[in-house]
Parts: structure tokens; C-alpha cells; sequence
């Protein structure tokens, strides 16, 4: 994501998950998303998300998913079990 010229954070679709859960329900992995610090807070991570959400959509794709959010340390129940 470019805000006024600069480079503010980025994100990444895998089409081929390393993930096995996802690999094997043929589910593309959202990964690699970053924001700058002094650019958190804003929701543009979540307009990074949408954006490859989007993406995959037209490519076909019925679902997409992070696997940050299937590993323990997110502190969060997971959703992918």
C-alpha cells in the first residue's frame, strides 16, 4: 500500500499454502502483511486484507484465510480446527 508516495505497508497471497489444512482444501494463504508503526491504528492492514480478498475472488478463489490466526500465539481461539 503507497500512501503519498510512500510505501506503508504490503501484504502477500499464496496461492499454494505451506499451511497443510489450507494446502489440502486447496485455500490461498494471506501472509506476510505489514504495516508501518507510525501507520497502525489507521485500518489499513484491514484495506490490505480486503484488497487481496478481493483479489483472489476474481481469481475464483471461494475463500481465503491467514494462518497467523490457526497458531497459538495469537492469544485466540482457533479458527482453523
Amino acid at each position: 500500500m503507497v500512501l503519498e508516495g510512500e510505501s506503508v505497508g504490503r501484504g502477500t497471497l499464496k496461492w499454494h499454502s505451506a499451511y497443510g489444512p489450507f494446502r489440502e482444501a486447496g485455500i490461498p494463504e494471506i501472509n506476510d502483511l505489514w504495516v508501518r508503526r507510525e501507520h497502525r491504528g489507521l485500518g489499513l492492514g484491514r484495506r490490505i486484507i480486503a484488497h487481496i480478498e478481493g483479489l483472489a475472488r476474481a481469481a475464483g478463489a471461494r475463500r481465503s484465510a491467514s494462518a497467523s490466526a490457526c497458531t497459538p500465539t495469537t492469544g485466540r481461539r482457533s479458527a482453523c480446527t
